[in-house]
């Protein structure tokens, strides 16, 4: 059990140390398209995004700190518990950094409100599984 929970815990330090690596690995054009899709929304409200894999939680600290999701609905999904506690804990630590209100609005919820920003982010532990061409978490 110690030996699981450290590997974990290695696993996350890796996660956060490689976060600079995947900054210069974007591909530009790509993450200027996504952004004005998420953008070129007036009138159709809230965006509401759903990221596989979210390990620690760094690209919705990306999309939030670039102003790409500013208002919107963020759900966070990964197989392992310790690593979605680890996104929630960096996400309320993030968004408090920069003056935002940190809303607990239930044990997987929080909801970050800002000057620019209002953000619900859910945080779901369960492996990803294709349903009708779509995902949902076990």
């Amino acid at each position: 059990m110690l030996a699981e929970a450290l590997v974990a815990l290695d696993f996350q330090r890796y996660l956060l140390a490689k976060r600079t690596v995947d900054d210069r690995a974007m591909n530009g054009r790509v993450w200027e398209a996504f952004a004005a899709c998420l953008g070129a929304r007036p009138g159709q409200g809230r965006a509401e995004l759903l990221e596989i894999g979210a390990g620690v939680g760094t690209m919705l600290e990306r999309l939030m700190a670039r102003g790409v999701l500013a208002l919107g609905a963020y759900t966070a999904v990964d197989a392992d518990p310790g690593n979605t506690l680890r996104a929630r804990e960096r996400l309320g630590l993030w968004a408090g950094a920069r003056g935002a209100i940190v809303r607990e609005e239930g044990p997987r919820q929080q909801r970050i409100i800002g000057e620019h920003m209002d953000v619900q982010a859910s945080f779901v532990t369960g492996e990803p599984l294709v349903v009708d061409g779509g995902y949902v978490a076990r």
